[in-house]
């Protein structure tokens, strides 16, 4: 058990420690010279696009089964059967939720809208045991895969194609992230 939590308490710090690398370094970049913050803006670019596609590896290679799993074991402990496609169903209600929220708040603030960044924070952990449990862990996983739709579609691809440059590079770096995750799936871990 100790073991476990040292681990962990290790594994936060080195989380803690490359966040911050990778924010500061990006700074340290463009506060250097110009030409070298318009070769990190491109490099930038291509990284939001790789994390598209990461997105989407995550989003229909991992939460998407994994809502179907849940819904499945919900739906067989009450002996019900349907041919409806629930789970992505769950997934296009995150999404809209997800636009809705936004849109509800850029509607009645008052100041210039910006990014909101919007984070989805232990998604596949159990909301509880029992039916009850599997419920709400299989809608959560849902909305959590809808909001991945939208940020990586209305966040990130919206933003990185709008600009002309280098367009099929970034459609490149977008496959090579969803490919990427994808292909961790034969890996032994």
């Amino acid at each position: 058990m100790v073991k476990l939590l040292v681990a962990k308490i290790l594994c936060m710090v080195g989380v803690f420690f490359f966040m911050l690398l990778g924010a500061l370094v990006p700074v340290k970049v463009i506060q250097m010279d110009f030409e070298k913050a318009q070769r990190s803006k491109k490099v930038l670019s291509l990284c939001n696009t790789f994390g598209g596609g990461v997105f989407l590896a995550t989003c229909f290679n991992a939460l998407l089964p994994a809502v179907r799993e849940k819904l499945r074991q919900v739906l067989s402990l009450g002996h019900i059967s349907t041919d409806y496609p629930l789970a992505e169903t769950l997934m296009l209600l995150g999404f809209f939720l997800t636009v809705f929220v936004e849109q509800l708040v850029l509607t009645f603030r008052r100041e210039r809208p910006s990014f909101i960044d919007l984070e989805t924070f232990n998604a596949g952990s159990d909301a509880g045991s029992g039916v009850p449990g599997s419920v709400a862990s299989a809608l959560l996983q849902g909305l959590a895969g809808g909001t991945f739709l939208f940020v990586t579609f209305l966040e990130i691809l919206a933003k990185e194609l709008e600009d002309k440059s280098d367009r099929l590079l970034k459609v490149l770096f977008l496959v090579l992230g969803y490919a990427v995750l994808a292909g961790m799936v034969f890996l032994k871990w």
